[in-house]
C-alpha cells in the first residue's frame, strides 16, 4: 500500500515519469477533490496512463529488490543469523556479520 502510494505521488504529482512529464495529475496536496473539467483536473486517459506507470515503476524496483536479494543471499543470510543470537546489531556489528567493510562517513556510496 505504502509503496503504491509513493510510486503514485513519484508519476502523478511530481513529475517523474517521462511519459506523464512534469505536470501534477493527482488532486492537490489540500487533497481537495477535482472533477473532469476543473481547473486542475486530469483527463481520464492522463489517470489510466498514470496507472500504468505506476504499475511499471513499481514492476522494476521490485525485480531490482529480488535481484539484489537474490545476487547478495550469503550475506543476507549470515545477517539474519547473527540478528537472530544477538536480537539487536549497530552499524558496525551489521556489516561485519555480513561479511562486508562498513561504509565511511564521507563519500558512502550505496548500490
Amino acid at each position: 500500500e505504502q509503496c503504491t502510494s509513493i510510486a503514485r505521488q513519484m508519476v502523478g504529482r511530481w513529475g517523474m515519469s517521462d511519459a506523464i512529464g512534469p505536470v501534477s495529475v493527482l488532486p492537490a496536496a489540500d487533497g481537495q477533490l477535482r472533477f473532469r473539467g476543473d481547473p486542475g483536473s486530469a483527463s481520464d486517459a492522463s489517470l489510466e496512463l498514470v496507472d500504468v506507470e505506476v504499475r511499471a515503476l513499481i514492476d522494476r524496483c521490485y525485480a531490482d529488490a529480488l535481484q539484489r536479494l537474490t545476487e547478495h543471499r550469503p550475506q543476507l543470510n549470515q545477517l539474519a543469523a547473527a540478528l537472530l543470537a544477538a536480537e539487536t546489531l549497530d552499524e558496525g556489528a551489521a556489516y561485519e556479520a555480513a561479511g562486508m567493510p562498513a561504509p565511511t562517513q564521507r563519500g558512502v556510496h550505496i548500490t
